[in-house]
């Protein structure tokens, strides 16, 4: 996508299964990404993941209360496919 609110449009159209997003975003970033997924009926319960390799404490608060889950950059990529499985697989 080639912003955030692209990508949100696309979400509304076909909820994915999982949504990944970095915080650092062009139009706003993935907090504000993630609290604007999560006032769509239709996206509320996707399972979101936000990467970032700033603000990690902050942040992690925040995430976890928009019921996703924060992963600190650089990251593991296996741990990462991991945690995507858990979260798409029944």
């Amino acid at each position: 996508m080639s912003d955030a609110a692209a990508g949100l449009a696309f979400a509304r159209r076909r909820p994915p299964g999982v949504i990944i997003t970095d915080f650092q975003m062009a139009g706003m970033n993935g907090l504000a990404f993630l609290e604007k997924v999560r006032r769509q009926p239709e996206l509320r319960d996707v399972p979101a993941i936000l990467l970032s390799a700033h603000g990690a404490a902050a942040a992690d608060e925040r995430v976890r209360q928009l019921g996703a889950y924060f992963v600190a950059k650089p990251f593991d990529t296996k741990a990462l496919v991991s945690r995507v499985r858990e979260l798409v697989t029944p």
